[in-house]
């Protein structure tokens, strides 16, 4: 119920700010209709103004016949195009999909090899789960080095990297426990609030997706153009997020972060149930980045010293009521 409220307080907000797109789409397209007619039918309205503007009835006839009509039609655009990412939205909420993101991610169909590998891991971590579970309805490859696996709907994208690594059990599992809790379907309805032509200016300007590292973890020393390119992005982010859509999601990022970090831990108990608490712990001492592919949130930075900590925790609560009895 909590996530549902801030969905929709992220929905309200883009209807508010969704405004100006109305208008900077309504307001150009009339100007376009007007002058377009007028030229178009040049002899027909300048003899039918003047004679109507001399008769003095002119002007009502003239707001009728040429402001009226395409300011209707023009608003009816925008209000069309200007709120459409809120409809593709709800309807990544409601239904799913997967092409749109496929295409931005610049994702791939998985080879033979690959396929086998990730489908017998898979049948070997189910074979670990007690009680019904949910499958992946696609999976895609995303060819990168890094161990980069995330839940965008219903649909895994894995990176190649990911498909060579010791650790793919876990990842995996860590993905099957936010399908259960039906983490994806956020994620994809998130993604679809950006309209496509900024998610690809996204992508190619630092990486659209929270999963991708930071070639600079950590900076050794002050560097002045590192802060001016941080800030550079932060300015670039709000003013995409107001014209390309995703403004709701960046207003509440800190509320986002919270609940994804959240979904982490629910994940991270799932694949401790399975007994590969050991084999995760490991893994996030390694990996020190996200793997939540949301919009707008590059600042974000894994708390994998807190996951660590419930899961040594977990495992003490267990011992300590196994002892109880």
């Amino acid at each position: 119920m909590k996530r549902f409220f801030l969905y929709l307080t992220t929905l309200v907000l883009e209807l508010i700010f969704g405004l100006q797109r109305v208008f900077m789409i309504a307001i150009p397209l009339f100007f376009v209709i007007v002058i377009v007619s007028f030229f178009n039918n040049y002899d027909y309205y300048f003899g039918s103004f003047a004679y109507q503007r001399f008769g003095n009835y002119g002007w009502a006839s003239f707001v009728d016949d040429w402001v009226i009509p395409p300011l209707f039609f023009s608003l009816g655009v925008g209000l069309m195009l200007g709120y459409l990412n809120i409809f593709f939205s709800l309807q990544a909420f409601i239904a799913g999909g997967q092409f749109i993101t496929r295409f931005v991610l610049g994702a791939r169909s998985p080879s033979s090899r690959e396929r086998h590998k990730i489908y017998d891991t898979l049948n070997a971590v189910f074979r670990h789960v007690k009680g019904p579970v949910k499958g992946f309805s696609t999976v895609f490859i995303i060819d990168s080095p890094f161990d980069q696996v995330n839940l965008i709907g219903t649909t895994l994208y894995i990176s190649s990297g990911a498909v060579q690594s010791n650790d793919l059990p876990v990842l995996l599992a860590h993905e099957i426990g936010h399908l259960n809790n039906g983490d994806g379907r956020m994620v994809l309805a998130l993604r679809r609030l950006v309209f496509i032509p900024f998610q690809l200016f996204l992508a190619g300007v630092r990486g659209f997706s929270t999963n991708r590292p930071n070639p600079k973890p950590e900076l050794k020393e002050f560097e002045a153009m590192e802060v001016f390119f941080f800030l550079a992005n932060k300015l670039l982010f709000f003013w995409c997020a107001r014209l390309g859509g995703g403004i709701g999601v960046w207003l509440l990022s800190w509320q986002w972060a919270k609940h994804f970090r959240e979904a982490d831990y629910k994940a991270d108990a799932f694949v401790a149930s399975l007994g590969l608490r050991d084999q995760l712990i490991e893994h996030l001492e390694q990996f020190k980045f996200y793997d939540a592919a949301v919009p707008y949130m590059l600042g974000w930075r894994p708390a994998n010293e807190l996951r660590i900590d419930r899961l040594l925790n977990s495992k003490g609560e267990t011992l300590a009521a196994a002892s109880a009895d």
